[in-house]
């Protein structure tokens, strides 16, 4: 169509009919089901039958206007129309058309013909030729019906009266786009456009230009006694009006003008920067102040690489709402859908889960969840929560759908909400992030806060994946007050200050220790570099007293391996966010070792063996490269490469180093399993 105009204003008309008979073609199929279709055709139709007449196809151009007034019986030519072709068409309107002069009472109704509406000026009604069924209606009345012979060139009148069978309200607003609330239940919009000249007075009386005053919305059905009349439009105070009703009448609601409701919002982020969306509209990098945000209540997210934040506030009129969001990795929350009234169990978990410190969880719209899913068909059995099963689905499958899921949220894992049973607050959330094939599973009742709490520590539990360290290993022994020294490493603080293996150490900085618990207590309040003095004695009666100052260092912790009360994949995305953030090699480091003991527990072989081997810790007799080698073993055995998991065991079994702090050693450990392989 853009191609022929361009051709037929340039009197091309040779090369627009080709184009024409191409978009007539494809137009002509939606016509009769799509208004905006029927007036393309009619468009292109006018255009090819002027076209025709340029170039001498009298024919051709009378055919094509007789199609022009089988869609549109009223159809004129512009002024700026060669009055040859006006007068073509008003011949061929002379053999097809014919005119009703419609009278009604009462007068303003709406009229279709065989199911389409058509306008009719000044009463009269242009249709073509042959049999036809007029209706007409009016809310508050009984619509009318009447068959209609048309023959060309002729006007028929006809009058049909309409029986009233209800009260009729009148509604106009300013501004238009009003939701008009009757007794609770919504009735409509009023529309925009020009004011009909009844109502000529009303921009005046409302003191507003004619273009903010909306067209008259008419309510039919409306019952006897008291209305109750709401008003309702984003960003504009609500109105409220009462109007009694009795017996049948047409009934104004006097002109209504909304007041705007506006209020101020502030946004940042922490850290800054992160981009901002209010209501799913994206409004640039925190921080944002926006001085006319409208009143009500808002959904206002965060989002950057390393996660998202996600805040539900309610604006009032006039006032000031201030939003911070802190940024933390999210997790897209869906389940099954829900019908009718039930609430949706996401935005309780969303809720409840609110006060989480290392992750989000939020519930995405629900068209937009449905869209994903729907894409990607995820469900109980697939995340692991029917009794007695497996999660569903082959690992290749598992991980794609996973993986696509997540980036459809720009999140950093999904999660699923499934009611123990139907209207129960009791509510399990399965918890994936992409790589895993092992989902983790919480239960929690939304309705106990103890339950929610518990439930939140799980997700919260603090990630110390380095702390001071005296380069000591140490035990409790029975009957012995104090930590007892059994292991001293070379090269580290401990033997530099003449410490050795057998030495009971009594207090840090005469702080009492009586177990190796209260040791780590009091180092962790320290950094490394700060210097602690220790009270020490030699082992037996006799042993006397001495200070000891010792400069600390830092060591390496492996936590996400070893503590079963975190949920892996949580604590999978909390150490990518990190690892995202961490500059200094030595932190690299350590989150690899977290981040491939955490992958390893989830269930994904390979991303553990890809983030163990940037691991680079240096050996020693603590969590070392002793470590990361017995580490890698798992990892290779659990993906199937029984060679490369026996050369990592029988490295970890050379090596010294321990699964933890205070673990077991990696030496051990490595030959047992070698002796298993074998």
């Amino acid at each position: 169509m853009v191609q022929a105009r361009t051709l037929f204003d340039a009197l091309d008309y040779e090369q627009a009919i080709p184009m024409l008979d191409r978009a007539i073609m494809l137009l002509e199929p939606a016509a009769l089901r799509d208004p905006a279709a029927r007036g393309s055709l009619v468009s292109a139709y006018e255009m090819r039958a002027r076209a025709r007449f340029g170039t001498g196809n009298r024919d051709g151009a009378i055919s094509d206007f007789r199609a022009v007034l089988a869609l549109n019986p009223s159809f004129t030519l512009g002024e700026a129309v060669s009055p040859r072709v006006v007068a073509l068409l008003d011949e061929v309107k002379s053999t097809t058309v014919g005119i009703i002069e419609l009278q009604t009472t009462p007068g303003d109704v709406s009229v279709q013909v065989d199911g389409v509406p058509v306008r009719s000026s000044g009463g009269k009604v242009s249709l073509a030729t042959g049999a036809h069924s007029l209706k007409i209606t009016r809310p508050g009345y009984k619509s009318a019906e009447q068959p209609v012979i048309i023959t060309a060139g002729q006007v028929v009148p006809l009058q049909l009266t309409l029986e009233r069978v209800s009260t009729v309200l009148t509604v106009v607003s300013s501004p238009p786009d009003v939701e008009v609330f009757v007794n609770g239940v919504s009735r409509g919009k009023t529309g925009s456009g020009p004011v009909p000249a009844s109502l000529a007075g009303v921009p005046a009386q409302l003191g507003v230009p004619a273009s903010l005053v909306s067209q008259p919305l008419v309510i039919g059905d409306i019952p006897a006694g008291t209305l109750q009349v709401e008003l309702r439009r984003p960003c504009y105070a609500t109105e409220n009006r009462q109007l009694p009703v009795e017996g049948m009448s047409d009934l104004m609601l006097d002109p209504v003008k909304l007041a705007p409701a506006m209020g101020a919002l502030e946004v940042d982020s922490e850290p800054a920067g992160a981009t901002v969306w209010i209501d799913g509209e994206q409004k640039g990098l925190a921080p944002i102040t926006m001085e006319s945000a409208c009143a009500g209540t808002h959904t206002v997210e965060f989002r950057g690489a390393s996660g998202r934040a996600v805040e539900r506030v309610v604006l009032e009129a006039g006032g000031k709402v201030s939003v911070k969001g802190r940024v933390r990795p999210a997790f897209a929350l869906m389940s099954a859908p829900v019908t009718g009234s039930t609430p949706d169990p996401r935005l309780a978990v969303e809720r409840a889960f609110a006060s989480s410190t290392n992750v989000v969880l939020y519930a995405p719209p629900s068209d937009a969840m449905k869209a994903a899913v729907d894409k990607e068909p995820v469900n109980d059995e697939w995340f692991g929560l029917v009794l007695g099963q497996d999660p569903s689905g082959s690992a290749a499958e598992r991980r794609s759908r996973t993986d696509n899921l997540t980036t459809a949220f720009a999140s950093q894992g999904i999660a699923w909400v499934k009611p123990t049973r139907p209207g129960s607050t009791e509510m399990q959330i399965a918890l994936a992030v992409p790589g895993a094939l092992q989902p983790d599973v919480l239960t929690v009742v939304l309705d106990q806060s103890e339950s929610v709490q518990t439930a939140i520590s799980r997700l919260d539990t603090p990630l110390v994946l380095s702390k001071p360290s005296l380069g000591l290993a140490v035990v409790d022994v029975l009957d012995v007050k104090g930590v007892v020294i059994v292991e001293t490493e070379a090269g580290q603080p401990g033997a530099q200050a003449g410490l050795k293996a057998g030495e009971i150490i009594e207090s840090v900085d005469g702080t009492s220790v009586t177990h190796a618990a209260d040791l780590d207590a009091r180092l962790a309040s320290h950094q490394p570099g700060e210097k602690v003095t220790l009270t020490v004695h030699a082992a037996g009666a006799n042993g006397a007293s001495r200070q000891v100052p010792v400069t600390l260092t830092r060591a390496a912790a492996l936590l996400a391996g070893t503590d079963r009360f975190m949920p892996s994949n949580a604590v999978v995305a909390v150490l990518r966010s990190r690892l995202a953030g961490a500059t200094e090699p030595e932190d690299q480091a350590v989150v690899q070792l977290n981040l491939g003991a955490a992958l390893l527990r989830a269930g994904d072989a390979q991303g553990a063996r890809s983030a163990l081997e940037k691991a680079s810790l240096p050996p020693g007799p603590g969590v070392s490269k002793g470590t990361v080698e017995y580490l890698l073993a798992e990892a290779a055995e659990a993906a199937g490469d029984r060679g490369a998991a026996a050369l990592a065991y029988q490295a970890a079994a050379q090596a010294e180093g321990r699964l933890s702090a205070d673990g077991p050693l990696v030496k051990s450990l490595a030959t047992r399993a070698l002796e298993r392989l074998k």
